[in-house]
């Protein structure tokens, strides 16, 4: 649920912000005692609670993490494990894989996305995006293309969309001076495993 406006809070945030205190009382005193105490803890400490064996606390605590730009000693990183666990029931994350591999889904996807009607450029690198009558209405490539759009959604991070791609004279100062000070730091790693396999012929002295 989206948090109320702290400052002006409308009538609607405010009752939904009653049901949710309704909500928490219906936990009970120890349940509700729990959460406020698990929900702040580094999930480090929770997992130290409950397991005794390093690698078992290491795959549980991992989940706390995941996505985010903290570590397992870091406050509050329970409360990642604990609103996932409740999503789908597990303490410790699924692995799931995709049958073909992750391009497969990539594949599938641009095969639906055809399929509607949507036109899909590759390499098409974006120089800026223009405005109309305050509000964006086209893009102009590098290649020297443009495309017109109602709405345009930018998958680049704040700082490169308001302060490179758009001019930023269209933007209120205050609003231009929050997105500078805007830390976007990197919270994903991938890793590739190769296994190699050798064939021995017996007598051939390997």
């Amino acid at each position: 649920m989206t948090p109320p406006e702290i400052d002006h809070p409308s009538p609607g945030e405010l009752w939904n912000l009653g049901k949710l205190g309704r909500s928490f009382r219906g936990l009970g005193k120890q349940d509700a005692y729990r959460l406020l105490r698990w929900g702040p803890m580094a999930v480090a400490d929770l997992v130290a609670e409950w397991f005794e064996t390093e690698t078992l606390r290491a795959l549980v605590a991992a989940r706390g993490i995941f996505g985010a730009f903290a570590g397992p000693w870091s406050a509050g990183t329970s409360l990642g494990l604990l609103w996932q666990a409740a999503i789908d029931g597990q303490a410790i994350a699924p692995a799931t894989f995709f049958r073909g591999g992750m391009g497969a889904l990539t594949e599938a996807l641009a095969s639906a996305a055809h399929d509607a009607g949507v036109e899909i450029r590759t390499g098409a690198k974006v120089e800026r995006i223009e405005t109309s009558e305050d509000r964006a209405s086209r893009i102009l490539l590098k290649s020297g293309d443009e495309v017109v759009a109602r709405a345009i959604v930018s998958n680049a991070d704040p700082r490169t969309t308001f302060l490179k791609l758009v001019d930023p004279v269209y933007f209120d100062p205050s609003f231009l001076t929050k997105i500078r000070n805007y830390r976007a730091n990197g919270v994903s790693a991938k890793i590739n495993f190769c296994t190699l396999r050798a064939a021995c012929i017996f007598g051939s002295g390997c």
